[in-house]
């Protein structure tokens, strides 16, 4: 008993503490909530190109792929 006792204490001094060591929880979000990512970022894309029409599926398939890159 006194060696798992003292193999556990050992264990424990080693080991990194498990809450810096771990990334934190990602929330799985639905099609809805991405649609609405991409659509936010898309705006946000044709914005910067000074809100020029004509480029509105290049600017969402541009938002769906940064939205969506693990």
């Amino acid at each position: 008993m006194a060696i798992k006792r003292d193999a556990k204490k050992f264990l424990s001094a080693v080991r990194p503490k498990t809450s810096t060591s771990r990334k934190p929880a990602m929330k799985m979000l639905n099609r809805q909530e991405i649609e609405n990512l991409i659509r936010e970022q898309a705006y946000k894309i044709f914005e910067q190109r000074g809100c020029s029409h004509g480029s509105d599926l290049d600017d969402w398939l541009q938002a769906e792929r940064m939205v969506t890159k693990v």
